[in-house]
């Protein structure tokens, strides 16, 4: 029997976000694990599990996923729409993780993160959060 890992949780996280054709239209600059390109167009998306905790609890396991996932934008009343959706098309949603049963999908934080300036020295705007995916291995 091969261990349970967190590698399913990250690419169903991927192709939920995908699944939206508007959704990942949006996302000119694409959807990217950690972090993006350095001339990524803007938007993108840019996702990262950040914890991945096993429960041990009379014989099953379950495994937690916590992704961090941010919209990139030079305008923030985009990045702001678009996180809204990503949160829409995640949240108490159909998440079907190979080889794992899944238990939810919600966002339990966001993450409020100011402005930066990017290497064009333009206004860059981050806005995310934090989804627990909790998944019977």
């Amino acid at each position: 029997m091969t261990f349970p890992t967190h590698s399913p949780i990250k690419r169903a996280f991927v192709t939920r976000v995908r699944a939206n054709g508007t959704l990942k239209a949006a996302f000119t600059g694409g959807i990217h694990e950690g972090f993006a390109p350095e001339k990524a167009e803007y938007p993108f998306c840019v996702y990262n599990l950040v914890a991945g905790p096993y429960e041990y609890n009379w014989g099953d396991l379950t495994l937690i996923g916590m992704v961090d996932a941010f919209v990139f934008s030079r305008n923030p009343v985009e990045a702001n729409n678009l996180d809204a959706d990503l949160a829409g098309q995640l949240s108490d949603q159909s998440f079907p993780v190979e080889g794992q049963t899944t238990l939810m999908c919600r966002r339990v934080a966001t993450i409020p993160i100011p402005p930066d300036i990017d290497d064009e020295g333009e206004k860059v705007y981050q806005v995310g959060g934090t989804y627990e995916i909790w998944t019977d291995a």
